[in-house]
């Protein structure tokens, strides 16, 4: 990329986060709005490919989507990592391959961290258990997990982005899902929407909507697959 696009980028960028902080500021959240800007501001360093270029820097001869609007046990996550594993199996390295995984609508836990999950019982409200607690999840179970944890370690997150899948999260529902969260609390749902943004898990990409990822992942050449 080169200078001037960087820096037309990185303006874009800055002037979405500028948005979501003064709503905050509108809405008397200063205290939310600062750890906030601290926590994106550091995303933005080490972000550089907006949501447009994200697709479009595709290299893989072969391209899937895998569409989560539910969170299914992580389903799209499953199929992702068989997609990479049989292609390998059949002769195509992961150089080749490029995975787009999209987090929708009751599926944006997935790219949440630990903290939020336990903050605002998650597992209660998705009514997601905990195989190894015996209990409504108090964390994400496809993140920082012990590999025996799961059926597929190769499926955990942060495996998955080491073989380059790119993993986005849709805007649109983390809002939605905020002000769901908020009333089961007693909460403002925009403070809780701020401290979702603020705790999404490492290189997941924040998209304008899921269902705006599936098209551009689509019209930069991945076949589609209805994960949810």
């Amino acid at each position: 990329m080169n200078e001037n696009m960087q820096q037309h980028d990185n303006t874009h960028r800055r002037g979405f986060l500028g948005t979501l902080l003064s709503g905050a500021a509108a809405f008397g959240l200063s205290a939310i709005a600062a750890p906030f800007k601290s926590e994106a501001a550091e995303q933005l360093s080490k972000e550089t490919v907006p949501a447009e270029r994200l697709f479009k820097n595709m290299k893989g001869k072969h391209r899937m989507i895998f569409d989560a609007p539910g969170y299914r046990n992580g389903a799209a996550l499953a199929w992702a990592s068989a997609y990479l594993n049989s292609n390998n199996e059949t002769g195509s390295p992961d150089a080749e391959l490029s995975v787009v995984v999209v987090l929708r609508s009751v599926a944006i836990g997935i790219s949440l961290n630990d903290k939020m999950w336990e903050k605002y019982k998650l597992g209660e409200l998705y009514k997601i258990e905990d195989p190894t607690a015996k209990a409504p999840a108090a964390r994400n179970l496809f993140s920082n997990i012990k590999t025996e944890e799961l059926l597929e370690p190769s499926m955990a997150i942060d495996v998955l982005q080491k073989r380059g899948v790119i993993v986005c999260v849709c805007q649109k529902a983390l809002k939605g899902n905020s002000a769901h969260i908020a009333e089961k609390h007693g909460l403002k749902a925009e403070e809780v929407h701020l401290d979702l943004l603020a705790n999404i898990l490492p290189d997941i990409h924040l998209v304008p909507a899921g269902v705006w990822a599936a098209g551009r992942a689509q019209e930069n050449g991945c076949a589609y697959t209805y994960a949810g």
